[in-house]
């Protein structure tokens, strides 16, 4: 079950794990698309994982998480 509609050229896998870790692992990623100069694709990220947070209901330190993309976005500006 996919708590998050994936379309089919999409990198993030419909399976709940799989999302699961995308999400944790976006941080990082976020940090090093930034020291790539890839700034553009940082932030599409970061509106995908907040339309994925939407739609995961009463899970817990999703507010954490986004925090730390939050915090890595502006880091580099």
């Amino acid at each position: 079950m996919s708590l998050n509609p994936v379309e089919e050229d999409d990198h993030i896998t419909d399976t709940l794990s799989e999302q699961i870790r995308w999400a944790i692992q976006l941080p990082e990623r976020i940090r090093q698309l930034l020291n790539t100069d890839n700034r553009s694709t940082a932030e599409s990220e970061m509106e995908r994982l907040t339309v994925m947070l939407e739609n995961w209901k009463n899970v817990s330190d999703k507010q954490e998480l986004l925090n730390q993309c939050k915090a890595a976005l502006a880091f580099r500006q």
